[in-house]
């Protein structure tokens, strides 16, 4: 992925992030990206702690995902249930990949539409 490429996915992740929505770079387990999520929540209530002691409360939990990163001359977006395929959708540009990014944190049905297909099934 190129400086530019980040550069542009990163302003999509602020531009989602005024939407409501958490972004964060992505580059490990992968390819190179933005991952987006639904607002994180704490997993359980925040308790009195000792300095440096570790609670659930410090594990937070979000409802839905979506990886967005560029391939080729196109974007796309990932979809990927926990044990299951990656569901994708590919766009031309960067407004319809936001589109797509909104469908697919909208919903918890995967794949979020019809036209999402599973990774395999693309031919590059």
């Amino acid at each position: 992925m190129t400086t530019q490429h980040q550069e542009l996915l990163d302003e999509l992740g602020r531009r989602l992030e005024a939407r409501g929505f958490s972004f964060s770079r992505r580059a490990f387990f992968a390819p190179s990206g933005i991952f987006v999520t639904t607002p994180p929540r704490r997993s359980a209530p925040e308790t009195e702690t000792r300095d440096g002691e570790y609670t659930l409360a410090d594990v937070w939990l979000f409802d839905r995902s979506v990886h967005l990163l560029p391939c080729g001359d196109a974007w796309e977006a990932r979809v990927t249930p926990h044990g299951g395929p990656h569901w994708v959708r590919r766009t031309a540009t960067l407004d319809e990949l936001e589109s797509v990014a909104v469908e697919a944190l909208g919903t918890s049905r995967v794949p979020p539409s019809p036209e999402w297909r599973v990774a395999e099934d693309w031919l590059d």
